[in-house]
């Protein structure tokens, strides 16, 4: 089933657990660990001082993924890696398609805020 066509109960759901009306999920991202690379290994040394490569997740209101992107080296910013990720290209060209009725995304504030993403301070 596509993403777009879980998002009426995706919020629903979120409503229901949370109270939290319109939200269909909720982004995030994480370093995972790698052995050094033999060509530009700094590239992946990322702000904790380990070699990594970034995991960008959005998971619904069972903590299940609905989108991954990953791959980004471990020193780039994770704004970045939002901007670089396939799913945001393909909201940015419609983003109606996404999140219609004033749904959203929960993101930290490393996100940017938008009419699609709403932000928590740290």
């Amino acid at each position: 089933m596509a993403w777009t066509s879980w998002n009426r109960s995706l919020w629903k759901r979120f409503r229901q657990l949370h109270d939290f009306s319109g939200v269909i999920g909720a982004i995030d991202d994480s370093h995972i660990p790698i052995d050094a690379l033999i060509e530009s290994p700094e590239n992946y040394i990322n702000r904790k001082g380990f070699h990594s490569v970034i995991l960008q997740g959005i998971y619904n209101y069972k903590l299940k993924f609905i989108d991954i992107f990953t791959g980004i080296c471990g020193s780039v910013h994770n704004a970045r890696v939002w901007c670089l990720s396939d799913i945001r290209t393909l909201i940015v060209q419609d983003e109606n398609r996404y999140f219609q009725n004033q749904h959203h995304l929960l993101a930290d504030s490393i996100y940017p805020l938008s009419n699609y993403m709403l932000t928590l301070s740290s």
